[in-house]
């Protein structure tokens, strides 16, 4: 494991084993980020549903659009062959 890893998780430690008491006012603050943080999760969650949701639909509108595209062009090769081949 890396040293500085360690360390902090010891410093970490140590800060929990010192700290006072939480009061009812720092414990309201950190109630209210919290759900703060979980709103902007819920938020990034869902955009990130919707881009991917999008991007899927782009993907299957191009390959329905160069399957048409292969057809008629296709069809177009076709339709200059068959006066010669007349």
């Amino acid at each position: 494991m890396d040293e500085s890893i360690d360390s902090n998780i010891t410093t970490d430690a140590d800060a929990l084993e010192s700290a006072r008491p939480a009061s009812q006012h720092e414990i309201t603050g950190l109630s209210t980020r919290l759900a703060e943080a979980e709103s902007k999760v819920k938020e990034n969650l869902d955009g990130w549903q919707r881009s991917r949701a999008e991007f899927s639909n782009y993907k299957k509108r191009q390959e329905a659009d160069l399957a048409n595209l292969r057809t008629f062009a296709t069809s177009g090769l076709l339709a200059k062959l068959l006066p010669v081949l007349d």
